[in-house]
């Protein structure tokens, strides 16, 4: 008969080899009953497979058949039932030193949080060392521990909070960190865990504008230095860092010290006395002036003496302070000079930048300030004075910042039509109809007004000197008179200084738009060749004296009623710039504090704007 796979007397030679079918690990078994072989840990799947060809060649192979399962072809029966696998277990393999894992962090903030470093480890030597270890960015160690684990193989995590070996935190100066975890075999595994600044915020508490009214103000420059989180969150830096503070000076260049005014001294609005003497520019080669001072809250040096640089130790302690370094900074006077505040921190190196930033520009600017005072029935400075309006004037190229406060009323008590015939004894403004009259020692006699009009020679010179002398007492005493209106009805009033009053007039000889009736008197009508000497010029007595429309006195600026909409805003304007001397330090315009060439600031006001001349004053530049 005839076999699936060839003849019946073919069967023998075509039964099934155990051998072809068995996978590596029942070979790997087979071979593990035999003594001389206790190891095969060593040896590969092919020597396994050669060593047990070799024992079937010999007949040996037949004596494991007993001891491990045969893999039986499937036309191919046990012959007993007893022959069904046992499993034969083989020795446990002796372990190799292997580090199973380490993870760190990319980043953590020492003081806000602890960093979990996870580890894992097998040892071929059950109780032999293990350590880990972290080094700085210069591979110095500054942490170490040579204990994990004990005498077990191990998966822990290993809480650092951050601290050297010393107990300080470490740093962004010292980072990034290197976290080795060695064995005693050599095998070692290192990761990188950086302590980095996430940013840097440079606040100047006073803005982009610097008012240096007082040319030694100073202001608190601020950085806020913010380290990343493991969750990438950030926290205030709770490690010391070293902060440098320097500043640029954007193109153009400031003004330079020798250009500038040098300061008369005295008290100004800011409420503190100025130095005289004091040059308002700080630009010079080599740098002379200071421009830092140490803040109280944080530790300052300056190889410069805090001419150009200094460095500031950040805050470490807990609270609204930590990770904050303060310094004063003290820019130059003049109005126009722009600064830039720049804030570095370094790696330990001192070269290596790890952060830097700069600030907005700031520009230095001065300001005059007034709160506003109105007689009943005038409201010029509400209408003109405003902010919005004189904006117009002090524009941004002068620097100058014009204020407006509060608008007040004043009482009717003290809203007189004349502030200059205010009399302070009596609480209320003098009658001029009776003021005007010649007092019996100002009037001439009758024969010196007939010898003044008489020929020339020494009879009509000795009786005109007489008429001139008692027309000097007469403007004396209206003048003596007017000063003293002036030095108390403010006080009077309640209107403090650096003030801006709405009032009636001046005076009646004193004012452009006060009625005709009232500036032109009748005393010396006899006397047609008769001047008075009044602010440098040469006036007819009965004439009206000066013509004006504002005036600046005791620290107030007074806008008087008439003029029209236009020039109300010129006076407004002229006025404040006068009240400028009294709130900062400046030049004189001219004489009288009066341009000498057509401007705004000319005896009249002429032109309705600063000219550049003009502006370079109200800067500070000399």
């Amino acid at each position: 008969m005839k076999h699936a796979f060839g003849d019946a007397a073919d069967a023998p030679f075509m039964a099934h080899n155990p051998l072809d079918d068995e996978d590596s690990a029942s070979l790997r078994r087979r071979l593990a009953t035999r003594a001389d072989f206790p190891d095969l840990s060593r040896m590969s799947d092919a020597q396994v497979r050669a060593q047990l060809a070799a024992l079937n060649s010999t007949g040996r192979l037949a004596q494991l058949q007993a001891r491990v399962p045969e893999v039986a072809h499937p036309d191919v029966q046990p012959a007993r039932k007893e022959q069904i696998e046992t499993a034969v277990q083989a020795p446990a393999p002796v372990p190799e030193d292997a580090i199973t894992r380490l993870n760190v962090p990319a980043h953590f903030a020492p003081a806000a949080e602890s960093c979990a470093i996870q580890y894992g480890f097998q040892r071929r030597v059950p109780g032999s060392r293990v350590s880990l270890v972290i080094r700085d960015r210069d591979n110095n160690v500054i942490k170490r521990d040579d204990t994990l684990g004990g005498g077990a193989d191990c998966d822990d995590v290993f809480d650092w909070d951050g601290k050297d070996t010393g107990g300080c935190l470490v740093g962004p100066d010292k980072s990034p960190f290197h976290v080795t975890l060695e064995l005693a075999s050599g095998l070692s595994r290192v990761r990188d865990l950086k302590v980095e600044i996430s940013s840097i915020v440079i606040t100047n508490q006073e803005g982009p504008k610097l008012v240096m009214n007082d040319p030694d103000h100073k202001f608190v420059s601020e950085v806020a230095i913010l380290l990343k989180k493991t969750d990438s969150t950030t926290a205030a830096c709770g490690v010391p860092c070293k902060v440098e503070f320097s500043y640029v000076d954007p193109p153009p260049d400031n003004t330079a010290k020798a250009s500038s005014f040098s300061t008369r001294g005295g008290v100004h609005v800011s409420g503190a006395t100025t130095r005289a003497g004091v040059k308002l520019g700080k630009r010079a080669a080599p740098p002379s002036e200071i421009f830092w001072e140490a803040h109280a809250d944080c530790t300052a040096a300056s190889a410069d003496g805090f001419k150009e640089k200094c460095n500031v130790d950040s805050v470490t302690a807990s609270g609204a302070n930590q990770g904050k370094a303060k310094i004063w900074f003290k820019p130059s006077g003049v109005g126009g000079d722009t600064f830039k505040i720049k804030a570095t921190v370094y790696a330990n190196d001192g070269t290596t930048v790890l952060k830097t930033v700069e600030s907005a520009q700031l520009t230095v600017w001065r300001r005059v300030s007034f709160t506003a005072y109105e007689m009943v029935g005038q409201t010029h400075i509400s209408t003109y004075g405003t902010n919005g309006v004189m904006s117009g004037y002090y524009t941004a190229d002068t620097y100058v910042e014009y204020v407006l406060g509060t608008v007040n009323a004043i009482a009717a008590q003290f809203s007189v039509t004349y502030v200059g015939l205010w009399d302070h004894a009596a609480m209320a403004q003098k009658d001029w109809s009776t003021w005007q009259v010649k007092t019996l020692a100002e009037t001439p006699s009758a024969a010196e007004i007939r010898d003044a009009k008489g020929r020339a020679g020494p009879a009509r010179d000795l009786a005109r000197a007489a008429i001139q002398a008692k027309a000097n007492a007469w403007r004396d005493r209206i003048n003596t008179q007017y000063n003293d209106a002036l030095q108390h009805w403010a006080t009077d009033a309640g209107v403090p200084a650096n003030s801006v009053v709405a009032a009636g007039y001046e005076h009646p000889k004193y004012s452009a738009d006060a009625p005709d009736a009232d500036s032109e008197t009748a005393e010396w009508v006899g006397c047609p060749w008769l001047k008075i000497a009044v602010e440098g010029d040469d006036v007819r007595p009965d004439d009206r004296w000066v013509y004006g429309q504002g005036l600046s006195y005791g620290n107030r600026a007074y806008i008087l009623a008439g003029p029209g909409a236009a020039r109300m805003k010129v006076v407004i304007a002229h006025e404040a710039g006068h009240e400028t001397k009294n709130q900062f330090e400046r030049a004189d315009f001219g004489g009288g504090d009066h341009s000498a060439s057509a401007g705004l600031m000319d005896p009249t006001g002429s032109l309705a704007s600063f000219t550049q001349a003009e502006k370079n004053k109200l800067r500070g530049i000399a």
